[in-house]
């Protein structure tokens, strides 16, 4: 990555910091009684918040979809947060947490950004590996967040469509384009650190779901527990690629292939391939989620 990159990404860090400050407010009010008092979901309550109000704006009150609308919702979000944790404090609601209004039981500062700015990092490093959008659902993503990032106006346009309002849900297309106006990171780059992004949404998420859940009758967060859903959730889902690199260096799957109904796909003609070596190059990646044969109502092909 260049200097110009590096910059962005560090924009784009400074925005999602920033963001989160009043939902470290909120964390404490709207999960009081989870062991981490929901900080690890901050963030993402921060991307959700801010996401959603600014497509209030901008379709219902039709404000332009320009940098400073997602700045105008995160004010509005700051004096909202802030106004409701002075009145939940002043109420005794929220005792002795005024000068920490992010602190968590059994989590210190640190351990929490690492949380997230680990995965972060971690996932930025792989998308620099490929960089490329040219598989599977990648060009249809990258159409979205061009898409969004050119309409000004409510409806946004679809860019294969022309003419055409989008006719897809794009909830989380529009919540990376809006984080990328906000940082002026163009969806070049947006879209592959938008991607590093969720995924250290979902590592945060998952730790902090699966930690609160196996701690709360001690009320102290379980690192091991959080641990084990973070993997489950964001690592174990897809082993895909353990199964491609394994039978790519002539490690024998046959009998857990015909035990799972692993086939050669069908390509038409009689043709069939394996499931995996140069034949699909390195794009095809439906079989992780297309793992049952097509078959007729007599069980036959």
């Amino acid at each position: 990555m260049n200097t110009l990159e590096w910059g962005a990404v560090f924009r784009w860090c400074i925005v999602v910091q920033a963001w989160a400050i009043p939902c470290q407010m909120l964390c404490p009010i709207l999960f009081p009684n989870l062991p981490h008092r929901g900080v690890l979901f901050a963030k993402t309550l921060a991307v959700l918040l801010v996401g959603f109000g600014s497509w209030i704006l901008y379709a219902w009150l039709h404000l332009p979809f320009d940098p400073w609308l997602p700045w105008l919702t995160w004010i509005l979000l700051c004096v909202g947060a802030w106004t409701l944790w002075r009145r939940k404090q002043r109420r005794g609601y929220i005792a002795g947490q005024a000068n920490q209004p992010a602190a968590a039981e059994g989590i210190a500062w640190p351990s929490v950004e690492l949380v997230f700015w680990g995965p972060f990092l971690f996932w930025l490093w792989v998308a620099s590996l490929q960089p490329g959008v040219f598989h599977t659902e990648q060009p249809m993503d990258f159409m979205f967040i061009n898409s969004l990032w050119n309409s000004r106006q409510y409806p946004p346009q679809d860019a294969w469509l022309a003419g055409q309002p989008i006719s897809y849900y794009y909830l989380g297309y529009w919540l990376l384009t809006m984080v990328a106006k906000a940082a002026a990171v163009q969806p070049a780059l947006a879209y592959h650190i938008g991607q590093a992004t969720w995924f250290a949404l979902l590592i945060a998420g998952a730790l902090g779901m699966g930690g609160s859940l196996a701690g709360l009758s001690r009320r102290r967060f379980d690192w091991v527990a959080a641990g084990v859903t973070a993997a489950a959730v964001a690592v174990m889902g897809n082993l895909q690629v353990v199964r491609n690199q394994l039978a790519a260096r002539g490690i024998g799957l046959e009998r857990l292939s015909n035990q799972l109904d692993w086939r050669p796909l069908d390509v038409g003609n009689g043709a069939k391939v394996p499931w995996y070596g140069p034949e699909w190059g390195s794009w095809w990646w439906w079989d992780s989620a297309r793992v049952m044969a097509a078959r007729g109502p007599d069980g036959g092909p």
